[in-house]
């Protein structure tokens, strides 16, 4: 882990090198040590100097630090739990219900993330079937962690079994705070797509409940009343339900357009089949491929086991699931062979995160690629305009330029505003090397070049020879080019790039 900060400065963790998991805060015997929230809504750890008494004890339990543990991979399997019941309220195939199923007979306690009554994201802990529906479900946001490592090692050491269910960071991080191997302890990590801002979560959940004017009850990011595998989404606002896609949810276009993730998701090392971990629990994409006639939009749980314990328990409750073994190949997805992406607009969105109202931000397109990028387009393409009107009036008014030759130079100063915003933030389309850069910029110069000809021509026509007003043609003229100009970048000049 990296340096923690001061307690009344900024933290200075580098945020690559920080999971949130939380351990560092609970471990700490001085109590030296809480979590501050950052501009873009992730806790961060930060240490009070004067309380700290150097022990290093945060330092052992940073699973960033400590991720090199030997690891183990056994067996894989698919799995789908014999009841219906089971299978719709889970958000794959019902396997942790199996396992929570297990410890709660022997009156154990089941850890993992549910809703509080602010619907915040926080791990928790239950004690009977009732209170596990609360902790069922993928939630797309990181959990606060906060007290959970101390109420595991007291449950643990009063000797009651736990089965702690959590993301691969967060799984490590136990096992390295409780530092001993309890065997009434069973660990469960997740095929994780990666953490998501809590802050961002609960200013889109503010945002719904503005809108539908009530109090957000509930929220499931994958509901199953469609058979879709879990592509719907509901939520429940003053007792009434609405449900609508996946794809259509704005914060689930965030999620998967990489917007949202913990910057150290984008370089997280536990995207592997190899865990130390007792099991791993995920979704099975694929299984059209490998069990065709189990594919029936109710989900399939892909389950590694990795440990001889995890082994036990298996053959204790696989008589209660359907079951099929698989080979590593037939397994492998891409959250099992490296980390998800950084979204290419993830800094923007960010900073527009910080600057603007939830609301606003909604009514702008992130997450929605072709609304963004006419969006983006509009508001940039706006800005280009007004460079090139306003340089126009300088060179030509101002100054006293002939208007053609005014145009050209407030041609060149729009076409550069226009060329690094249209490449990084409209059409996202960074190149790999010098030689495309330069390509891509010739090309790109090249359609304005042509527009600029149109441009020209109606100057010359409408101002020199009918002797028009320069400005009301300047300005039609523009307008006629940025439309021009939006279908050459995206069919010609950014096309060619991406693909």
């Amino acid at each position: 882990m990296a340096r923690i900060s001061n307690w009344k400065g900024q933290p200075a963790v580098k945020k690559k090198a920080c999971c949130g998991c939380q351990a560092c805060q609970d471990i700490c015997p001085a109590q030296a040590i809480r979590m501050q929230v950052d501009s873009e809504g992730f806790w961060y750890p930060v240490r009070d100097e004067e309380q700290c008494v150097h022990c290093m004890a945060c330092e052992r339990v940073c699973p960033m630090a400590h991720a090199d543990e030997k690891r183990r991979e056994r067996m894989y399997v698919g799995v789908q739990a014999k009841e219906n019941g089971v299978r719709f309220d889970s958000s794959s195939g019902g396997m942790f219900s199996v396992l929570a199923d297990f410890v709660l007979k022997k009156q154990g306690v089941v850890y993992g993330a549910g809703f509080n009554s602010e619907m915040r994201v926080i791990h928790k802990g239950v004690f009977d079937q009732n209170g596990l529906k609360d902790i069922l479900k993928t939630k797309y946001v990181q959990s606060d962690m906060g007290g959970i490592y101390l109420e595991v090692l007291a449950h643990l050491r009063a000797g009651k079994w736990v089965l702690f269910c959590g993301t691969p960071c967060q799984v490590r991080g136990m096992k390295l705070f409780l530092g001993e191997d309890f065997p009434r302890l069973i660990l469960a990590d997740l095929i994780c797509y990666g953490a998501a801002s809590p802050g961002v979560w609960r200013s889109y959940a503010g945002y719904l409940e503005r809108r539908d004017k009530g109090k957000l009850e509930r929220f499931s990011f994958r509901d199953k009343r469609n058979k879709d595998s879990g592509r719907t989404c509901s939520y429940v606002i003053n007792g009434k339900e609405r449900t609508e896609a996946m794809a259509a949810n704005l914060y689930c276009r965030l999620y998967f357009a990489n917007y949202l993730l913990r910057p150290a998701c984008h370089s997280c090392g536990f995207c592997t089949v190899e865990r130390d971990s007792d099991f791993t629990l995920g979704d099975f994409w694929g299984i059209e491929k490998k069990a065709p006639e189990w594919n029936d939009g109710m989900g399939t749980s892909l389950v590694m086991v990795h440990t001889e314990k995890a082994e036990e328990i298996w053959r204790s409750v696989r008589e209660s699931v359907r079951w099929i073994l698989c080979e590593k190949k037939e397994i492998l997805q891409p959250r099992l062979i490296e980390p998800t992406k950084r979204g290419r607009g993830r800094k923007f969105f960010m900073k527009a995160y910080r600057a603007l109202p939830f609301w606003l931000l909604a009514k702008t397109g992130f997450g929605d690629k072709r609304r963004r990028e006419v969006t983006l387009y509009l508001l940039f393409g706006a800005l280009t305009f007004l460079i090139s009107v306003s340089s126009f009036a300088l060179f030509h008014l101002t100054m006293g330029m002939n208007e053609l030759a005014a145009n050209v130079c407030s041609w060149i100063a729009a076409v550069l505003f226009a060329f690094f915003t249209n490449r990084n933030l409209v059409f996202e389309a960074p190149t790999g090397s010098l030689k495309e850069f330069f390509m891509q910029a010739a090309s790109f110069f090249g359609g304005r070049a042509a527009t600029l000809l149109i441009e020209e021509g109606i100057l010359y026509l409408f101002i020199t020879v009918l002797r028009f007003a320069s400005m009301p043609v300047k300005i039609t003229a523009q307008i006629i080019v940025i439309a021009v100009n939006y279908v050459i970048s995206k069919l010609v000049v950014f096309r060619k790039i991406r693909e």
